[in-house]
């Protein structure tokens, strides 16, 4: 293969990398690593370590963390065990699970109270404290969504630092987290190497009209 032709067939490989956009709200998270909550059955604000690297915290002094008994969510029924859970256990407020190593998709199985007046949201939130995308359960006493569903998010990268549920005495178990592992070429080492290659392309365009 001719120098000319090595040059064009690298810059046609580099832009057939997907650069499709980041966000995805999911329902389901195949090959997610299961989050251990343990079954401390504690409440308070925390912050409680869940396992190395992430820790739980709340706004609210009676939350809900590691709970296995009964946690009611009004007209939408309640849970009582197995699986150790979190709930917030006021109208108002928020939890936050923080991730040490930012994560790329997370997912949960969640229920909210349906109270009038109350908005139960979960979000996923980046660097800087920024929301990057979030689920609305719930609003002024109509469910906007299933109960006790599971409901995640799904990014083309680890930006997620933490996820956070807030107001209508939401509750979420059985979660589960995903990370892109580190060896994949990122976005800005994509585009380098596409720039190499269009440089390249046109580099040998122009010798070889010179040598015409």
């Amino acid at each position: 293969m001719s120098l000319l032709n090595t040059a064009r067939a690298l810059a046609l490989s580099v832009c057939c990398v997907s650069l499709s956009g980041h966000a995805a709200l999911v329902t389901s998270l195949p090959g997610g690593t299961p989050i251990n909550v343990p079954a401390a059955n504690a409440d308070g604000v925390g912050p409680f370590v869940i396992e190395p690297g992430i820790t739980y915290s709340s706004s609210v002094a009676h939350s809900s963390f590691g709970l296995t008994g009964i946690y009611g969510f009004g007209a939408n029924g309640f849970w009582s065990g197995p699986s150790p859970m979190i709930g917030l256990n006021e109208g108002t407020g928020s939890m936050t699970l923080a991730f040490a190593s930012p994560i790329s998709g997370f997912l949960a199985q969640v229920s909210w109270s349906k109270r009038p007046l109350l908005t139960a949201t979960m979000s996923a939130v980046g660097s800087g404290d920024v929301a990057l995308e979030a689920w609305v359960f719930s609003s002024d006493g109509s469910n906007l969504l299933t109960p006790e569903g599971f409901y995640g998010f799904s990014r083309a990268s680890n930006d997620i630092v933490a996820i956070r549920f807030e107001n209508d005495f939401i509750g979420a178990r059985d979660m589960s987290y995903s990370r892109i592992a580190q060896g994949n070429v990122p976005v800005p080492g994509v585009l380098a190497l596409l720039g190499i290659g269009l440089l390249g392309l046109g580099g040998l365009r122009r010798v070889a009209r010179a040598g015409a």
